[in-house]
Order: structure tokens, then C-alpha cells, then sequence
């Protein structure tokens, strides 16, 4: 199992922790919601943070999700540069040349 990029695994953390505040927060809305001590506004401004918590949480796993993709995205591209390079210095090297000429110098 290859390992997970930085962006991904920090952004998957995140996600993981929002999570868990966003449950702690609607636990303490419902442990508050009978408490007569307690205004109904503080309730409501609890609920709204534990939405936000979770808005929040579902953002980072789209961040996640958007890292793998990029990380793959590069992967691919620094395998397609090594293959290009790569031939570009075989015909270099079948050529007999110590340099290549630049695609411009032909037109």
C-alpha cells in the first residue's frame, strides 16, 4: 500500500476531528436543550456550530479526495517527463550528439 500524501492525510485527520466536534457539540445541544438555566438562543448557537463543524468535515474529505488526485495527477506527469527524457537522450546518444537542438532551430 503506497503511502498517503501530506495533503491527504493531514486533510483526512481534519476531517476525522471535525467529526468528532460536531457530535460533541449536537451531544451538548440535546444535554442542554431541557436545561430551563439555559436560553434556547445558546442551544441554537451550539446546533449552528456543530453545522457548521460538519459542513466544515465535509469539506476536508472533498480536500482529501482533491489531493489524491493531484498527487496521482503528478505521479503521472514526472513518469511521462522521465519516458520522454528518456527517449530524447537515447536519440541523442543514437545520433551521436552531446546536445539536442531545439524543435525551434528546424522551422
Amino acid at each position: 500500500m503506497k503511502p498517503k500524501p501530506w495533503g491527504e492525510s493531514r486533510a483526512q485527520d481534519l476531517a476525522v476531528a471535525l467529526g468528532k466536534v460536531a457530535d460533541a457539540l449536537r451531544d451538548m445541544a440535546a444535554d442542554l436543550v431541557g436545561d430551563h438555566n439555559v436560553a434556547t438562543e445558546v442551544v441554537d448557537q451550539i446546533s449552528d456550530l456543530a453545522d457548521a463543524a460538519a459542513r466544515m468535515k465535509q469539506l476536508a474529505e472533498r480536500c482529501a479526495t482533491e489531493c489524491e488526485i493531484a498527487s496521482e495527477a503528478a505521479r503521472l506527469a514526472a513518469m511521462s517527463v522521465g519516458r520522454v527524457y528518456g527517449e530524447d537522450i537515447r536519440a541523442m546518444d543514437d545520433a551521436g550528439l552531446a546536445h539536442a537542438s531545439a524543435a525551434a532551430h528546424h522551422d
